[in-house]
């Protein structure tokens, strides 16, 4: 390729000078517009079109992971209209794309040929004075000027494949260059660990459960608002806490910065007087017990004492103990789970990850809307098992239904981030201004 255009250049030329300042507009022209319409519109097209189909697919996991609840409160209207909405925007960004691509090939075309006949009057022109002009010189013209486009328009898709291959490099080395997670463990911190675990007698760490946060600031991504605002609260060992608050108010962005599945900003949080930024992310979350809003993702294929205990850590006494304190024990320790506990209820399920927390008998235990999708008789079960199993320990509640807070010594209240509440729920309640009055009275009309 790079000899005939060589060739090409060199003939064009020796024809006529002023063909260069042509082939010099031809090729800026031919480059412009190929390279343009790629770098410019087509990526914006495949990005709005990753984005509705991630979003496609998240629903599609919503509604069969949560299909148990979409069937009982016959939600699935609402799942149909967000599926038919976003695969209406699939087809207008599909045929958008089909049109940018068919008017960039056309425009490409016409282009083309208007510099190729541009170029070939200028040749004419300048050679009139100078050859006799016959078709056979016409017909060179033409077949150079032509060659010449079609070899500027290869040089065009060529930059183009470059830099989408630089696209993807600098892609590789962005994820390349991310910020490492923390070190699993850390020799310090479990070492002063284990001394207080060796002082005390006791197999848990830590020993007491004492949480401070320290002007903590959490955002999830860069440019987004923050998620934690310079929270500050201090947690007693032992202390039973709520956490409420509107969706998106920060209640689980406290248990992810304990869990220090982000990273603060800002800040920092001591669990017995250590900073937990110097713990190794296998020791501090080995140190707290977590029950979720649904444990269906944590369950295993196998028997129930291989999902309380996949490790082994514990004796067969531990084990029974755990069941029959959490009323599993008509499944039995060796009662077969399928995967993701298809032949248990939802609330065999819970009380599943409740049995796992009872065994391990950790210092700190949250509760992540862990009542939210159980029977009201399940619902006591699991408020009798924190109340005997946990009266040692330091609970968090996090909930949206504000009856599951009840019981709680503290009730914490988030609002944008911020803890803009706290204090005894009897004595929120009590105020008629307050945040925590006002949920009730929301909930109470919903």
């Amino acid at each position: 390729m790079a000899a005939n255009l060589v060739l090409v250049a060199y003939k064009t030329l020796c024809m006529s000078y002023i063909a260069l300042v042509v082939l010099a507009l031809a090729s800026a022209g031919v480059v412009y517009y190929q390279t343009k319409a790629r770098s410019r519109v087509l990526p914006a097209i495949q990005r709005c079109r990753r984005r509705i189909q991630v979003d496609m697919e998240g629903t599609m996991h919503g509604l069969f992971s949560g299909s148990r609840v979409v069937r009982i409160y016959g939600a699935y209207d609402a799942f149909e209209d967000k599926l038919r909405k976003l695969d209406d925007w699939q087809q207008a960004v599909g045929a958008l794309a089909n049109a940018v691509l068919f008017t960039k090939f056309l425009w490409q075309h016409i282009v083309s040929m208007a510099l190729t006949l541009g170029l070939v009057g200028a040749m004419l022109v300048t050679d009139v004075g100078i050859w006799q002009l016959t078709p056979v010189s016409v017909q060179l013209y033409y077949e150079i000027a032509s060659k010449l486009m079609s070899l500027l328009t290869q040089l065009a898709n060529i930059q183009v494949n470059a830099i989408n291959h630089a696209l993807v490099l600098q892609e590789l080395c962005d994820l390349g260059s991310m910020v490492p997670e923390a070190p699993w463990h850390a020799a310090k911190i479990k070492t002063k660990w284990q001394q207080q675990q060796q002082a005390s007698g006791e197999r848990v760490l830590p020993s007491q459960g004492r949480i401070l946060f320290a002007n903590c600031s959490l955002r999830y991504k860069q440019g987004d608002k923050l998620a934690l605002a310079n929270v500050t609260l201090s947690i007693h060992a032992g202390e039973r806490v709520g956490i409420v608050g509107r969706t998106g108010s920060g209640k689980s962005s406290l248990l992810y910065a304990l869990l220090r599945i982000v990273e603060l900003e800002s800040g920092a949080i001591s669990i017995d007087s250590m900073n937990i930024s110097k713990a190794g992310l296998h020791d501090l979350r080995q140190s707290i017990s977590v029950v979720p809003q649904t444990s269906t993702a944590a369950l295993l294929e196998g028997t129930l004492r291989n999902n309380i205990d996949p490790f082994g850590q514990y004796a067969d006494v531990e084990i029974t103990a755990a069941i029959e304190a959490c009323q599993l024990g008509g499944l039995g320790a060796d009662k077969w789970i399928e995967s993701g506990g298809r032949n248990l209820s939802a609330g065999q399920q819970q009380l599943v990850s409740i049995c796992r927390a009872v065994l391990r008998r950790k210092k700190i235990l949250v509760l992540d809307e862990a009542t939210a999708n159980v029977d009201e008789h399940t619902e006591q079960v699991i408020g009798a098992v924190i109340e005997r199993e946990f009266k040692q320990s330091t609970v968090l509640i996090i909930a949206h239904r504000l009856e599951a807070t009840a019981s709680c010594n503290r009730i914490l209240v988030m609002d944008g981030g911020r803890l803009v509440e706290q204090g005894p729920p009897a004595v929120l309640a009590a105020r008629s201004g307050s945040h925590y009055a006002r949920l009730l009275r929301a909930q109470n009309k919903a």
